[in-house]
């Protein structure tokens, strides 16, 4: 046997959970990628997606040429564990997918190993394989892609006929003379023809022929040491087995003929295409992560490439070609696509395809505020914190170090805790010292958490914090009594609340969680309770544990059906060293509580924040709405819906109810941000009964969907549904943009509850998030359907720019000086970018301006932009208001004390831009009153204002504004501004406005253009709004850039706002 010696191999597992499992939407985090551990990679046959499965209990489809994650494959899911996929398979024709995972309660109450069973294509979950009872590791479809082969985690291995739903094959894979405590869990399968191989928890390599129960052979050379994955060569003539530490590759007669062995564990192994390759993942403890590629060469199997630029374990991964390959892992649960160079050359990576939001080491809770540390420095929860968020003011800000900020306690008196390890083994356990002498032990398995990763005293109890989102408490034998039921990511830190009254934990779930702690230990009422005594009749140990109950003093207690009794019997045995981790383990089954999170956190690389509760409230940064999502559990045998924030934004976005929740702000405060909430519904033409759960619906739905690339469209075919009402409209939204315009597509004229057709929607390069909804004419709208499809088509966008300045009126008292020189110098800058293809301008000054000749432009000019192109209206002038405190552009004929009279309202611009095909639209406004008015907060005043000889204001008429009185009202609407995205869509256009609804618009010589165009300029041409430095502007960055810089050279008498925003489409414009 010829030995091999590979790289050094580590892990790191991770994962996220979710919340209740009900049929009302749950919130989820969703940051465009993997949140948890990537436990399942595949390759479509076509080479053009990549697959994965993760313990965040998504399936997620990437494009592999772009890199862009293109769907996702949902199922149902619930508190804990439930939901976690683990294994998948893709049939050779990519028709189906199976998955397999821990499909039910996370407390084992009911099934957990159906496998379920998707049409690839659309997502649908077309049925549930049911047969097995736990967690399915391992899939593996037959070459005709008609049946199945399944292993679980009870060492059941079944083949199925996957259309007729049914077993057609048990396998006799479990050795019966296995003693308690020696695990032969199936953990891989791998498929060539009619035959197919196994490796188990025991150790154990099996050779099978799919049509005999009975293996074929067997090696038993690795007994005793854990399995991990298994491959069968495309050409059939190898097979290799990881074990642990060691790799053996064996010909078609099960010899092995080649051995390696690494410092870290083996945990997959993949064959190219051509045979000729193997890709091999590790996982461990560590330094060292290396990736490795063995090649056949003449003299055999031989080191090809290591790839060491991955931070922690790869569990998955699996050739595209021969010479390309992906892997999943790593810290961020990244996909990452790489090409090989050559033998003993550094590989290529091509891409990395990694979600947002960074994992978090160590949390500490002080008042509001929370100090945390989302870079490492060092285990168990002791990083150094380098950030601090206030949970009240929302700000991020360096820790403050005058704060003693709590660490995980690890004495208590006579008491200590100390982790320890079995040798090399992953798994760990916790000792329990009293008067520095062992007095009991926390033990974990791979199953229950596998290592304690952070670990404290906390209120005369033992909480720790393990792997797979693990939280427990312990009392001081050993015997868990809380559960925290929240996470599925390692949780990486945890510590107590300066008050003593929270726990804040840490996780690479990327979350940051906090806990009540005065439900620690809480009293549970067991369905069916039952004595120590009968416990152990049941169990068939009652003669040997009832002589020493009767020698220990505890004979009367082991017959009594109480919590106390049982902790009783358990703290005594402890005390006179018997081992009784069975009635622990029983009693936690039981009596432990669970509990769940006040609230939980997540904050990004750019400092964007959710906070959120159990119920599905959150409350979040106006940009961090957009990593909100909500889950729509449809039952078991179903697919599950995804819906974007702005489906439930209305009714669960509530800042009041996180602020009830956190308990640290007086009532008036929660009655302000209240007050926000209520004038936010107003502005939307809504109030709270109209948000109740049971508002009668239309449905959407979408039967069939194809992208055609070469005419850059996709057609969907949809039906409308509504068992009440007649439909009205149809709205299709690519990119938050409706294409139809703000009126959608009316059926009214049908006079039917029951619409059915097909449409063609243009798609715009890039991503494109496509939404349908229907309704009704009582104005109800459906669950918007969503998907979104990738255009990779990339060109260059031609610019369609409208640029208007009036500086010269009809009534020359209200002459400006610079507002035609604004557009003009707005058209000149851009007539020389080279961003676009194209550039095409009408600029329109002065006595150009007039009502008629602006709003011709949409059809004489806009209408001829296509859907990749960029649509830019630039205005400058007098804004005005009427004495309804409604805004009018002026242009040149206006009259200026009748605004209506040759003005051009508000809504009337914004017109300009609905229904042209173009997705990517902005309107930049300068001119005082701009941006949008809260008539409750404002009434009319004297228009007085003062002006100097270098500044000017661009307001006019006899209407001007002063702010009401009254308690909150001010501070309500700002807090309304602040906190939440706008939902009336309107255009899609994104509209930023130079001056707020009650204040002026500035213009002077020291900028030699108004202010707010000054900025704009100056912010593009000297790049100064590059905010990342990336060489690109996008029109968040210059968003950005244009408030922060106007409020300052005005010394904050000029705010720009945005009057409405696109949260969802962000594009580069230089």
């Amino acid at each position: 046997m010829n030995k091999l010696l590979i790289g050094t191999f580590i892990t790191f597992l991770t994962y996220t959970g979710i919340f209740a499992q009900e049929s009302r939407p749950l919130l989820v985090i969703n940051p465009a990628g993997h949140k948890g551990q990537i436990r399942a990679l595949l390759v479509t046959s076509d080479k053009k997606q990549i697959i994965t499965g993760s313990f965040d209990k998504t399936i997620k489809v990437w494009d592999v040429e772009s890199g862009e994650m293109v769907r996702e494959i949902l199922g149902e899911i619930g508190p804990g564990s439930n939901g976690m996929v683990y294994s998948m398979a893709l049939s050779p024709d990519n028709k189906y997918l199976a998955t397999g995972g821990w499909f039910g309660k996370h407390d084992e109450s009911e099934v957990i190993g159906d496998i379920r069973i998707y049409d690839f294509k659309s997502g649908k979950l077309l049925f549930l394989l049911k047969g097995h009872r736990n967690v399915i590791h391992a899939l593996a479809f037959t070459p005709d892609g008609k049946k199945l082969l399944s292993g679980d985690a009870e060492n059941e291995l079944f083949l199925w006929d996957v259309e007729g739903q049914k077993i057609i094959q048990k396998y006799n894979h479990h050795d019966k003379n296995l003693g308690l405590g020696q695990d032969d869990d199936i953990m891989d399968i791998a498929v060539h023809d009619n035959q197919f191989i196994t490796t188990d928890q025991y150790g154990r390599i099996k050779w099978w022929n799919i049509n005999k129960k009975d293996s074929l052979y067997c090696d038993h050379y690795y007994e005793q040491i854990a399995g991990d994955g298994v491959a069968w060569s495309p050409d059939g003539k190898y097979t290799v087995a990881v074990v642990d530490t060691f790799m053996t590759i064996y010909d078609e007669t099960y010899k092995p003929i080649a051995e390696a062995t690494g410092d870290m564990e083996f945990i997959f192994a993949a064959f190219s295409p051509d045979s000729k390759k193997i890709l091999f993942g590790c996982t461990g403890r560590g330094s060292k992560h290396t990736v490795s590629v063995l090649s056949l060469e003449t003299e055999g199997w031989t080191p090809y490439a290591d790839f060491e630029d991955v931070d922690n374990s790869v569990i998955a991964g699996a050739f595209i070609d021969n010479e390309t390959f992906a892997i999943s892992g790593g810290s961020k649960d990244e996909v990452i696509v790489i090409r090989l160079k050559g033998m003993n050359e550094k590989p290529e990576v091509i891409q990395r395809m990694t979600g947002k939001g960074n994992i978090m080491f160590s949390a500490a809770l002080s008042g509001s505020k929370i100090a945390f540390a989302d870079q490492w420095t060092e285990n168990f929860g002791y990083s150094k914190f380098n950030k601090q968020f206030d949970l009240i003011s929302k700000t991020i800000e360096s820790p403050d170090m005058s704060i003693a900020w709590k660490r995980p306690v690890k004495t208590n008196g006579n008491m200590s805790i100390e982790r320890y390890r079995r040798g090399d083994a992953l798994n760990g356990g916790l000792y329990i010292y009293k008067n520095k002498a062992i007095h009991d032990s926390i033990p974990l398995e791979y199953w229950n958490g596998s290592e304690h990763r952070s670990f404290s005293f906390v209120n005369n109890s033992i909480i720790s914090g393990a792997s797979y989102g693990t939280l427990k408490a312990y009392n001081y034998q050993g015997v868990e009594i809380s559960q925290f039921i929240g996470h599925i990511g390692d949780i990486e830190g945890l510590s107590i609340s300066d008050d003593g009254k929270k726990l804040i934990t840490a996780s690479n779930d990327r979350t940051i969680k906090i806990w009540p702690l005065n439900e620690l230990g809480a009293t549970v009422n067991p369905k069916s309770p039952e004595s120590v005594t009968e416990f152990c009749k049941r169990m068939k140990i009652y003669p040997t544990f009832n002589k020493v109950f009767k020698i220990i003093g505890v004979s009367a207690e082991s017959q009594i059906a109480t919590k106390e009794a049982w902790l009783k019997v358990i703290n005594t045995m402890v005390e006179n060293d018997y081992r009784c981790s069975s009635f622990k383990n029983h009693f936690s089954e039981i009596y432990s509580n669970e509990i769940y999170p006040v609230v939980s956190v997540f904050i990004d690389e750019n400092g964007d924040w959710i906070i959120w509760n159990e119920d599905g409230y959150f409350t979040s940064s106006k940009k961090g709405s957009k990593y909100v999502g909500y889950h729509v559990n449809q039952g078991k045998e179903k697919e599950a819906k995804y819906y974007p924030f702005e489906q439930f934004d209305l009714k669960y976005n509530r800042p009041d109810i996180i602020l009830k929740d956190l308990s640290m702000v007086n009532q008036d405060v929660i009655n302000a941000y209240y007050l926000a909430y209520q004038k936010r519904l107003k502005r939307m033409g809504m109030d709270e009964t109209q948000l109740s759960d049971d508002i009668h619906l239309p449905e959407i739905l979408i039967k069939n969907q194809n992208y055609d690339e070469t005419k850059q469209e996709v057609k969907i075919q949809l039906s409308a549904i509504d068992s009440k009402y007649e439909l009205d409209r149809l709205n299709i939204f690519v990119n938050d943009v409706p294409v139809y315009g703000t009126q959608g597509l009316s059926i009214k004229d049908k006079s039917t509850k029951n619409f059915n057709t097909e449409l063609n929607i243009p798609l715009c390069p890039g991503k494109n998030k496509i939404q349908v909804s229907a309704l009704n004419t009582k104005g109800a709208e459906s669950l918007k359907e969503t998907f979104n499809i990738l255009n990779k088509n990339i060109t260059k966008p031609d610019l369609y720019l409208v640029s208007i300045g009036v500086s010269k009126y009809k009534n020359e008292k209200f002459n400006l000086n610079y507002a035609a020189k604004d557009a003009g110098d707005v058209a000149e800058f851009f007539k020389k970018s080279d961003q676009y293809n194209k550039v095409f301008i009408k600029t329109l000054t002065n006595e150009q301006a007039t009502k008629n000749a602006i709003l011709d432009l949409k059809n004489n000019f806009l209408s001829q932009a296509q859907t990749k192109d960029v649509v830019i209206i630039f205005v400058a002038g007098h804004g005005v208001l009427d004495t309804d405190l409604n805004y009018f552009f002026g242009t040149y004929d206006m009259d200026f004390n009748n605004p209506i009279s040759g003005g051009i309202a508000y809504e009337d611009l914004e017109l300009l831009l609905d229904g042209i095909k173009p997705i990517k639209k902005l309107f930049l406004m300068d001119s005082c009153h701009s941006g949008e008015l809260d008539l409750d907060e404002y009434s009319i005043a004297d228009n007085t204002k003062t002006e100097t000889s270098e500044v000017k204001f661009r307001n006019a008429g006899a209407v001007t504004t002063v702010a009401k009185n009254g308690f909150g009202l001010s501070q309500s609407a700002q807090l309304a501004s602040d906190l939440f995205a706008d939902l009336r869509r309107g255009t899609g256009t994104t509209i930023i406005s130079s001056a707020g609804g009650a204040e002026f618009a500035m213009e002077g010589k020291a900028w030699n253009n108004g202010l707010f165009t000054y900025c704009l300029l100056s912010g593009l041409k000297e790049k100064s709004s590059d905010l990342n430095k990336d060489g690109i502007i996008l029109l968040s960055e210059i968003e950005n850039y244009v408030y922060k810089k106007v409020e300052e050279l005005s010394g904050g008498k000029q705010r720009p706002t945005t009057r409405r925003e696109n949260l969802e489409f962000d594009f580069r414009i230089w």
